[in-house]
């Protein structure tokens, strides 16, 4: 009799083990899941915070519309009805602004409302004296 004893509290013990590391596992687990989210969360937001500052920065800042150090000089054709943002798409594929949406943030923050007609611009402009142009 006193092995089934020994048996039953060994198995017991096992037993216990077996739900302790069942535990441990599951507590693991759960660690480096929460690990694993806030990390990601962490890189989101600072992602998030860099292309923001990067957009402000743009819109707010009063240095020329490219970073390039060769002016580029464009004509501009607005035409009746023509969006601030087709003239941002249309500026962007010139190479005279490096930032469409600055620009079209820019120009929705100080409600511009371009006029038709021919503009000579040009890549050293800054955000107010081009859109000082196209508004005449």
């Amino acid at each position: 009799m006193a092995e089934t004893t020994e048996n039953k509290s060994s198995g017991k013990a096992k037993a216990e083990t077996k739900s302790r590391a069942k535990k441990l596992t599951k507590g693991i687990n759960q660690l480096t899941l929460n690990i694993a989210f806030y990390a990601v969360v962490v890189f989101v937001v600072f992602t998030l915070g860099a292309k923001f500052y990067r957009l402000g920065y743009n819109v707010y800042s009063d240095k020329s519309l490219t970073d390039t150090h060769n002016k580029k000089d464009y004509i501009l054709i607005i035409d009746s009805g023509e969006s601030v943002k087709d003239i941002a798409n249309s500026l962007d594929e010139a190479g005279i602004i490096d930032d469409e949406y600055a620009f079209r943030l820019r120009a929705w923050l100080q409600n511009v409302k371009p006029r038709e007609g021919v503009y000579d611009v040009s890549s050293d402009m800054n955000f107010d004296e081009l859109l000082d142009i196209i508004t005449g």
